[in-house]
């Protein structure tokens, strides 16, 4: 039998490169902030920077923009097609708060 384990978003590593991070967020925001007409699809990055700062984590909203959840919503980190610059970014700022990019199915509860 399989253990599923289950991704908390608060749960961000103690020692975060906050300039790696920085950077990567910025580069994010800068890559996808005039994608669409009228929305700023790189916002979410941003705002996780915040939260990690002033919070120390990012707020549930904001973690599943960047890794999904199982309301059928892939997150930049499973997302696919045309964004996979996003993708990559995505999963370097994963890696960097959380020191790994969840599966699918760990935050199908999210």
């Amino acid at each position: 039998m399989s253990v599923s384990v289950a991704f908390d978003h608060r749960r961000v590593l103690a020692n975060i490169d906050m300039l790696a991070l920085e950077r990567c967020c910025n580069d994010f925001h800068e890559e996808f902030k005039d994608r669409r007409p009228n929305c700023d699809d790189g916002a979410w990055a941003l705002r996780f920077l915040e939260e990690i700062k002033h919070r120390g984590y990012p707020t549930l909203g904001t973690a599943r923009q960047l890794v999904g959840s199982g309301k059928g919503k892939n997150g930049w980190c499973h997302t696919g097609g045309s964004y996979t610059k996003g993708v990559d970014l995505a999963q370097q700022i994963c890696r960097l708060a959380y020191g790994r990019v969840p599966t699918k199915a760990e935050v199908a509860n999210l």
